[in-house]
């Protein structure tokens, strides 16, 4: 009997690359959102600050000047967060693209091993039923060997 040898192997293999290549993208893109994810929050921080400051400027009677500039100062910062989010946002979205390519590769290569694995499945239940045979024949011919020899004797 033949070795098994699963036509399809080579798009398998094609499949298993592009799944490798999503997996890798999608790595990618979790890291880049989690990096604006972090520069949300060091942003809302340094927002944080620049409130805290300012009242305390304030508590300490400061002039009008400086807190107008410290008005500005943490306009900038909000403006800085509004951008900081919605750079995040842009990301969790292509976190979102290539988590679905990744999951579509995924289902591909899926469904070419699902039939590789039914093809040596059925060749393996040839291989049994022909060895079954191979034995049938090897029992049926000892029988009627050992039948030969009896009629002899």
């Amino acid at each position: 009997m033949k070795p098994f040898r699963f036509r399809a192997q080579p798009a398998l293999d094609l499949r298993q690359k592009e799944e490798d290549t999503a997996e890798a993208a999608l790595a990618q893109a979790e890291a880049r959102f989690s990096a604006s994810k972090r520069a949300v929050d060091e942003s809302l921080a340094r927002e944080a600050e620049a409130d805290a400051a300012r009242d305390a400027a304030v508590r300490a009677g400061t002039a009008g000047h400086t807190l107008l500039w410290h008005r500005n100062w943490i306009t900038a910062l909000a403006a800085a967060v509004d951008a900081c989010r919605r750079e995040m946002n842009r990301q969790e979205t292509v976190v979102a693209e290539a988590r679905q390519a990744w999951y579509d590769a995924r289902r591909r290569r899926l469904m070419l091993e699902r039939l590789r694995d039914r093809a040596l499945a059925r060749h393996r239940a040839i291989e049994e039923r022909v060895e079954l045979q191979q034995i049938d024949e090897l029992a049926r011919m000892r029988f009627m060997l050992a039948a030969a020899e009896r009629s002899r004797e």
